[in-house]
């Protein structure tokens, strides 16, 4: 029984290093260096592990067991920002951006975590030189994703997986990002900026839309399996950011939500592009 448990124990490191690591695009050395230096620590379920507003000093992988994420809001309220389980991590915020802490983390059940300490994070981040701004990156679109709709509905780790596997794209003033009649190779949200939406009818162009930060675009290639039904024009300087096809295909077998919120928006704009073109 103890060599079942110890082995059980050594697996569910081994899956929580593994979660961090994909999300992170750790190279094997990196890993490797991360495994290294994890220290274990136990919690009993309602312990509060960090507290919003208090220096930072570890980042943690949970091995086991399940954690809630509050904030505080203006009011004093406590509002409940997700509830987080095994192979899941935090902490990196207040390391990364040298911040407080942003949130209070409180043991939902007993729980075992794998913990780095601040000196050892910031040894890691400094012999893997791109490896801070990879997880800035991850940070950011994590954060920018959370506050979009369409994202409501998935789970801390699903989030993490898809702000993960955005590629950052800009654009200038009058540039294509797709014309219409393109392969869909691509999902896009827009982050900063604006695009117009182009169609094109007897040669003529017309615009039928007009995007902005939080919208997104390209969906509609994908769903139906068909060239891109439209062009996409940045209006001033933009950034998108940019989902590719096996992604995206992933999270709508994953994600009812996501789905079908999709289906209705690419239905919805699709009735709104042929009325636009006909009364023109």
């Amino acid at each position: 029984l103890a060599l079942a448990r110890a082995g059980r124990e050594r697996q569910q490191a081994r899956d929580a290093v593994d979660g961090v690591a994909r999300f992170w695009e750790l190279s094997a050395d990196e890993r490797q260096a991360l495994s290294s230096r994890l220290k274990e620590e136990r919690r009993a379920a309602g312990e509060v592990v960090i507290r919003q507003g208090e220096p930072g000093d570890k980042f943690y992988l949970i091995k086991s067991g399940a954690v809630s994420v509050t904030f505080r809001l203006p009011d004093g309220a406590e509002h409940l920002a997700a509830r987080l389980s095994a192979g899941d991590y935090f902490g990196e915020i207040a390391l990364v951006k040298n911040v407080p802490r942003t949130a209070t983390v409180t043991a939902a059940s007993d729980c075992s975590l794998l913990t780095l300490d601040r000196g050892d994070f910031e040894l890691l981040l400094s012999q893997q030189v791109d490896l801070a701004p990879r997880i800035d990156r991850l940070i950011e679109n994590r954060g920018f994703l959370s506050r979009l709709p369409l994202f409501a509905e998935f789970a801390p780790g699903q989030m993490a997986m898809v702000a993960s596997r955005l590629i950052p794209e800009r654009y200038r003033p009058g540039e294509r990002v797709f014309s219409q009649g393109d392969p869909g190779d691509s999902f896009y949200i827009i982050k900063e900026g604006q695009v117009d939406i182009l169609v094109a009818r007897d040669g003529q162009e017309s615009r039928v839309a007009e995007l902005g930060p939080g919208e997104y675009f390209g969906e509609i290639a994908l769903l139906l399996d068909v060239p891109r039904t439209a062009s996409v024009v940045a209006k001033g300087d933009c950034l998108v950011l940019r989902l590719m096809q096996g992604d995206f295909m992933e999270l709508l077998g994953e994600q009812l939500y996501f789905s079908r919120s999709l289906e209705q928006a690419s239905s919805r704009r699709m009735k709104d592009t042929r009325y636009k073109i006909n009364v023109e």
